[in-house]
């Protein structure tokens, strides 16, 4: 309205409409600007108990683990900044990892904490055997040999008296989970052990 009265030339108009487009130098300090807020962000979230992750030689950095690979402490990792959710923590061979921006992308290694008194963290195991009486419990005391508290079990039949059993359990490290399932797999019927590691 102001313009039809000449309060305002239509130069001064187009001047106010004009958007500021950064050039690449200031889109590159942004990115990195985001990329520093977010790591101070998980850098200043400290964890209530020790974090099993280092992150630059740090440890009580606030990370969170994937659960489309669930890395167990043993395994290669990668992590990954996020905006309010720190740092992701994936398995180095995970497929989602390789979707991910790689400019974020951040070396991390396992902090070595881990001692026999350690909670661990939770993996699934799927033993395929042959469906005869004492299977469930003969695994189950193979398990508890190891040391290794089960979470959850579940079992199911074949049309071809197969049973496939999966189980939820609590191990501290990659060797302590090889070594149970290397116990599965000596059992008398047992087809093949395996780990599970999607979601």
């Amino acid at each position: 309205m102001k313009v039809g009265y000449g309060a305002l030339t239509p130069q001064t108009v187009v001047q106010g409409l004009q958007i500021k487009i950064p050039d690449e130098k200031e889109a590159v300090v942004e990115e990195t600007s985001f990329l520093k807020k977010a790591f101070q962000a998980a850098i200043g979230r400290k964890r209530e108990t020790g974090s099993l992750i280092r992150v630059d030689g740090m440890n009580d950095v606030l990370v969170r683990f994937a659960k489309c690979c669930n890395p167990i402490p043993g395994d290669s990792i990668l992590g990954f900044i996020t905006l309010g959710r720190g740092i992701v923590i994936h398995r180095a061979d995970c497929s989602k990892s390789f979707e991910l921006d790689q400019d974020r992308r951040l070396e991390v290694e396992w902090s070595g904490t881990q001692g026999p008194e350690a909670t661990g963290r939770t993996v699934t195991v799927r033993v395929v055997c042959n469906d005869t009486s004492g299977m469930l419990k003969s695994m189950s005391e193979v398990f508890a040999i190891h040391g290794i508290n089960i979470l959850n079990a579940q079992a199911r039949t074949t049309k071809d008296l197969k049973a496939i059993c999966t189980f939820d359990v609590n191990v501290r490290n990659t060797q302590q989970l090889s070594e149970v399932m290397s116990s599965l797999s000596k059992l008398k019927g047992v087809i093949g052990v395996t780990r599970i590691t999607h979601a």
